[in-house]
């Protein structure tokens, strides 16, 4: 009956000739295969469908008799319909799965279990800078020198088809030619593969060397802000612990200042006393200064210093801050000249740092200039400005620095 129904057959057609009938399935030249069997006696074999699309094996064999007569042939249909589509969707999704590893923009390789690469997809070749024919069926430790060459990597990945294990975020870093040092992201795990019969290892690469660049500088520039966070804490500690020292250091120096110049006023005729008390006199009021000048600066780093400006004669700032540096001048041998305008030149002005300023450009000159040196201090005025010059012969600043 099946054979009827493949063949359009009915009780008539038995006695004609097969190319006289119209079967349901497609054979080309199928009297000439027939003959060719009789006359050969060799079996033919091929893959036929009907109309319905439906598939069957054909196999045509020698009809030998019980006398060893050839009398004809024997024509045998196999249905494999199903075979066949199942053979038809493995393709399918066989290509579906290659095309989507070659499109795929992260490199895809598949290691067999002796972790010899079976296939890479364009991706790894592009980036890794490798030619496809010294790559499939070479070991993956062999490729782009010894880079890949990691006993821990290895032993990873060896354990994956045996222990069905996966590698899960390793990270490789490795010298690559032609790529420097790398880092590299790699996940594995065991695959079937379809085409192979054999289960795989897939391996995906992600480089993520700028990545890391990104986090470790990240995380510097967390460190120095947390550092900068507890150097300013520590620096606004120490100004605020030489505010105090500065303005406890202060109370002390007026019933000293007040002993001195009773004394002074009991000792007047012993010389040597005298001399003692005005030394101590002298740096009483250089360490007031002192003191004065850590508060300034106190001040200055909170932000808090202010200026106190009022109407000003210069030369009577001037006057002070010399008499303030005469001592430590004298003590280095130089020479102090001054050039003075002949007209007052008043300014709106802070006179406590106007002669802060002067003061400091004394003793600076007469610290580094070679003993027996010469400072000039010298006045100009216009009708909106005052210029003062303080000059020396000392070792003077480099250019590049001044």
């Amino acid at each position: 009956p099946p054979a009827e129904a493949l063949f359009n057959l009915i009780p008539g057609d038995v006695g004609r000739r097969i190319s006289d009938l119209r079967p349901n399935i497609e054979i080309p030249d199928f009297p000439k295969m027939v003959a060719d069997v009789i006359e050969s006696l060799r079996t033919k074999e091929c893959d036929v469908h009907d109309h319905r699309g439906r598939w069957y094996s054909l196999r045509i064999r020698p009809y030998i008799t019980t006398e060893n007569k050839i009398n004809g042939a024997a024509i045998a249909f196999v249905d494999i319909d199903t075979m066949k589509r199942t053979a038809a969707d493995l393709a399918i999704s066989r290509d579906n799965a290659e095309t989507i590893v070659e499109t795929v923009w992260e490199p895809l390789v598949v290691l067999d279990q002796q972790l010899r690469v079976q296939r890479a997809n364009a991706a790894f070749y592009r980036i890794f800078q490798l030619d496809r024919n010294n790559v499939e069926h070479k070991s993956l430790a062999s490729l782009n020198g010894d880079a890949w060459n990691n006993p821990d990597l290895i032993a990873g990945l060896q354990r994956i088809i045996p222990q069905n294990s996966r590698l899960r975020d390793y990270e490789l870093r490795a010298d690559f030619p032609n790529l420097g040092r790398r880092t590299l992201q790699l996940n594995a795990h065991r695959i079937f593969w379809e085409g192979s019969g054999t289960q795989m290892i897939l391996l995906a690469i992600e480089d993520i060397t700028d990545l890391k660049q990104h986090i470790e500088q990240a995380t510097l520039l967390a460190r120095e802000q947390a550092a900068r966070l507890v150097a300013e804490k520590q620096n606004r500690l120490k100004d605020e612990f030489l505010a105090m020292l500065a303005h406890e250091l202060r109370t002390p120096l007026a019933p000293i200042r007040s002993s001195i110049h009773i004394l002074q006023q009991h000792f007047q005729e012993d010389p040597l006393v005298d001399q003692v008390l005005d030394i101590s006199e002298r740096q009483i009021a250089h360490m007031s200064r002192l003191l004065d000048d850590l508060l300034d600066m106190a001040r200055l780093t909170q932000g808090k210093l202010q200026l106190r400006r009022e109407l000003v004669h210069l030369q009577a700032v001037l006057d002070r801050a010399i008499e303030s540096s005469r001592h430590f001048i004298d003590s280095r041998g130089h020479t102090l000249q001054t050039e003075m305008t002949a007209e007052p030149i008043y300014l709106y002005a802070d006179p406590a740092r106007l002669e802060q300023i002067f003061r400091n450009l004394l003793n600076n000159a007469a610290k580094y200039a070679d003993f027996g040196g010469h400072i000039r201090i010298a006045t100009e005025s216009t009708a909106d400005e005052g210029t003062i010059r303080v000059s020396d012969n000392g070792i003077r600043i480099s250019a590049t620095l001044l």
